[in-house]
């Protein structure tokens, strides 16, 4: 019972535990538009310089284009189970 008392009510959101970078890849390849707008829609969604970091990041792993448009390197990006600096 103590073990129980410790623990939280409820466990964190997915979208808090996965990098940013990973998630907006996700968006741009499901075509959900840019990743700040879908972001910003969330319940509790992550700061604006989280997401703006994020799509930096992104674009400078070349990822996305100054358009926030996947390249071709983002699409195999997106497919792979990992980090996007390892992927690439």
């Amino acid at each position: 019972q103590a073990r129980a008392e410790g623990m939280k009510a409820y466990s964190t959101p997915e979208i808090m535990r996965v990098p940013l970078e990973e998630l907006c890849l996700q968006i741009k390849l499901l075509q959900l538009g840019p990743c700040k707008e879908f972001l910003m829609q969330l319940v509790q969604p992550p700061t604006e310089l989280a997401i703006e970091a994020a799509v930096r990041n992104l674009q400078e792993a070349g990822a996305l284009d100054a358009q926030e448009e996947l390249s071709t390197l983002g699409h195999h990006l997106a497919g792979l189970p990992v980090d996007c600096k390892i992927g690439k």
